[in-house]
């Protein structure tokens, strides 16, 4: 059940990718199945440490992941 979620997210994912591609808002040399793969993994491992760890600050994180993605997609 959790590899059947998993693929579902990451396609989604990959088709916002593709779209922002189409927009010329995504680069196109990032590979829309390796960027949903990563960003899921990022989201899970976010999503981890805070059950890990209720009390963190997520905003800097939040900052930190957008800024990133920001940098490492953007045209």
């Amino acid at each position: 059940m959790f590899a059947a979620e998993h693929s579902r997210i990451r396609d989604r994912f990959a088709a916002w990718v593709r779209r922002g591609q189409k927009e010329k808002a995504i680069r196109r040399e990032v590979d829309p199945n390796a960027a949903a793969l990563m960003v899921g993994s990022l989201l899970l491992g976010v999503s981890m440490q805070i059950l890990v760890d209720p009390s963190m600050d997520i905003e800097p994180i939040r900052k930190t992941c957008a800024a990133t993605l920001r940098m490492a997609f953007a045209t």
